[in-house]
């Protein structure tokens, strides 16, 4: 079965590899040839505003329907990170041991720029499995992918993220149980 899923994982480890290699090369390529850089003060690129009014439905077929409103105008803003739990850690801080969820190989899990906010378009989409992550003998990671399981209450957070990988605190907490 893990054999089914490679594709995905290798498709989120080169997404994430270039990410990395664009946000911590680019910048110092500007600057010696003389380019033009983003002029952000340190507050600008370290505090990103923090989310609200994150809502989970559950529908039948052991799916949820996640919404928000993309309500972050930072200039590094590129999205936000879905965290999904089976335990309740609360409104606002809480649990760091979560690992947010990846959705289609992205990070963050929904990709956004400051151009999309609009607290008057709700965002949908629909989750059909819930992302595990292990790690394997040759110390690469393995990413896959298992339904949500029935009758189980999940717990969802969302944060801010920015392209200097910096998150915002965590949005409410919402809950929803698996149906059927």
């Amino acid at each position: 079965m893990i054999d089914a899923l490679k594709p995905r994982a290798y498709f989120y480890f080169v997404r994430r590899s270039l990410k990395q290699i664009l946000l911590l090369w680019l910048p110092l390529l500007l600057v010696t040839s003389g380019g033009c850089v983003l002029n952000l003060s340190y507050n600008e690129q370290e505090f990103l505003e923090r989310p609200v009014d994150l809502a989970v439905t559950a529908l039948s077929g052991q799916k949820f329907k996640v919404e928000y409103n993309v309500q972050n105008k930072e200039d590094t803003f590129d999205g936000y990170n879905l965290y999904i739990s089976r335990h309740s850690s609360g409104d606002g801080g809480g649990n760091l041991n979560l690992k947010a969820y990846n959705y289609d190989g992205s990070v963050p899990t929904f990709v956004h720029s400051s151009a999309d906010y609009d607290l008057t378009n709700t965002v949908s989409v629909t989750l059909y499995d819930y992302m595990g992550v292990t790690q394997a003998i040759d110390g690469s990671t393995v990413v896959y992918y298992v339904p949500f399981e029935t009758g189980v209450t999940y717990y969802f957070k969302i944060k801010a993220h920015s392209q200097f990988d910096t998150l915002s605190e965590f949005s409410n907490e919402v809950s929803a149980t698996t149906l059927r």
